[in-house]
């Protein structure tokens, strides 16, 4: 919720409606204006060069709102006492290279090692059924992706198949999905691979997920998703929260 109050302040506020039958939309709160106030506001047909501008605005900011109203119902049944109101950028005990900055500089598909048997989706080369199947689940969840994007530099380089990104956090995480993990030369690789994240402070089960797979035919869904999820809890415990010594 915090989270959502904190995106909510950098979009400009307001709403929709119509004036002698045009659509309009109503600017009650700029945050680029501090003159646009809810009794001094800006009021724009939508299809006028400003309107266009506002209207897209406009829609992310009442998503926003629904979404904090829905949250704010469910935290009053559940809970007796309000939520506590934790304040961005946060405060962390612990940084990695994988934070919110990281992953909205990366790029997909940074690795140039021949993909053998590209497997199309949405305008994406995977490199296997599996890493796809990754990306479907990611997407169930409702979390932003990318594929393949460059970690680290000079010798020492990872393209890790896939990150997630995780803004209430403020950080991303990393999937590798081995597969064929039962084949000596594979599985050799897979573990001087990972060496390499260990050796950039990133821990594993909380910034990067290895999906171990013993045949490429074979994909663990449920432990997939149990995985991302704990991945995302473990995230809390390096954030200092309103309270915390």
């Amino acid at each position: 919720m915090s989270y959502i109050k904190e995106q909510m302040k950098k979009l400009p506020h307001g709403s929709f409606g119509s004036v002698r039958g045009r659509a309009t939309v109503k600017i009650s709160y700029d945050p680029f204006d501090p003159s646009v106030t809810t009794y001094n506001y800006r009021r724009y047909y939508i299809d006028s060069p400003k309107g266009r501008f506002y209207s897209p605005l406009i829609k992310e900011y009442l998503r926003y709102a629904a979404e904090l109203k829905r949250l704010e119902a469910e935290w009053n049944i559940i809970y007796k006492i309000p939520p506590r109101n934790i304040s961005y950028p946060l405060k962390k005990r612990r940084h990695t290279i994988f934070d919110g900055d990281f992953f909205e500089k990366a790029e997909s598909n940074m690795n140039s090692r021949l993909i053998e048997n590209p497997v199309p989706y949405k305008g994406m080369k995977m490199r296997s059924k599996n890493e796809m199947i990754g990306v479907q689940i990611l997407e169930k969840f409702g979390l932003e992706y990318k594929v393949e994007p460059k970690v680290g530099d000079g010798f020492d380089v990872l393209f890790p198949d896939i990150i997630f990104n995780i803004p209430e956090q403020c950080r991303c995480a990393g999937i590798e999905i081995d597969g064929a993990i039962d084949k000596e030369r594979y599985s050799y690789k897979a573990t001087n691979r990972r060496k390499g994240y260990l050796s950039m402070d990133l821990m594993p089960g909380k910034d990067v997920i290895f999906l171990d797979i013993a045949s490429p035919n074979d994909f663990y869904g449920e432990l997939f998703e149990t995985m991302v999820k704990l991945a995302i809890e473990a995230g809390l415990d390096d954030i200092i929260f309103p309270g915390d010594q």
